[in-house]
């Protein structure tokens, strides 16, 4: 079953509803990096609530980033998605093995960098601090210090869920059922829908929701910007010296993305040749 980001609306409830389903993204990061259970769950959910923040956000420029500092043996995580359902993201430490969240992260702070609305290259930042591992409340207590018109946030697993409403007079339905998803709430409604699109409708019938409209669609993909090309870009910058010392005693060079796991390798006439270009210029 295909993974899935929607972003419905309720009007007659005045809700907006983002609901988030990535098993198959969630076993391919942890694929990539070769991830323990532990390690594998905490970015699971680190990548489901980055989604749901950035399809919260106007414009198909949309962007979010997100750092998660914590006490627990986790250390932290990084990822970082776009509005057409991109999204990658890395643990720090990706040997922990299987465990409550609470004790794997413990407290911390969630560092959230988003961009895309307002003027062209405008960012916008906030750090908030989360208690016991609980993401959910983290990006909940970031939506309600950085708009308005904020929302609640559910995650269970791979899965996720943004409550939010359309007016402030709806902010007190919106926010009960929001808090009503948490813990044991989204995992029942897990049990009978087996995907984003068949979560949204069983929420709304078990909210009196009405009639649900869709807003928007995307398939959530671990996607990351790294390239050969900027590899050799950023070897470039070594000069000229640093490169023909690499190039006669390691025979070459590999580099490996952080975020993807994939490894660059250029050879030792290539490092010579650049080597050569840069005494030219």
């Amino acid at each position: 079953m295909a993974d899935s980001l929607l972003v419905f609306t309720a009007p007659s409830a005045g809700v907006r509803l983002i609901v988030a389903s990535v098993p198959l993204l969630a076993r391919d990061a942890a694929r990539r990096h070769g991830l323990a259970a532990g390690s594998s769950a905490a970015l699971g959910q680190a990548l489901v609530g980055t989604l749901l923040l950035v399809a919260a956000e106007e414009g198909e420029a949309a962007r979010v980033d997100l750092q998660i500092d914590c006490e627990g043996p986790l250390r932290g995580l990084l990822v970082d998605a776009d509005a057409s359902g991109a999204v990658r993201g890395m643990a720090r430490v990706n040997e922990i093995g299987e465990g409550e969240l609470a004790a794997l992260l413990g407290n911390g702070t969630l560092s959230v960098l988003r961009g895309g609305r307002g003027q062209a290259g405008e960012a916008h930042s906030a750090i908030v601090p989360f208690a016991r591992g609980d993401l959910a409340e983290g990006l909940s207590d970031f939506l309600e210090r950085d708009r308005e018109l904020s929302g609640r946030v559910a995650l269970q697993g791979a899965n996720g869920v943004l409550v939010a409403p359309l007016s402030l007079s709806d902010r007190d339905a919106a926010y009960a059922i929001g808090q009503a998803l948490r813990g044991r709430g989204l995992a029942r409604l897990l049990e009978e829908a087996g995907d984003a699109r068949a979560l949204g409708q069983r929420i709304a019938e078990e909210h009196g929701l009405g009639e649900l409209q869709v807003q928007s669609e995307v398939r959530p993909r671990f996607s990351c910007k790294c390239s050969r090309e900027r590899v050799v870009a950023a070897l470039v910058t070594l000069g000229a010296p640093e490169l023909l010392d690499m190039a006669d005693k390691d025979g070459g060079a590999e580099a490996t993305c952080d975020f993807c796991a994939e490894s660059y390798v250029v050879s030792k006439e290539e490092l010579v040749a650049l080597a050569t270009q840069g005494e030219r210029v």
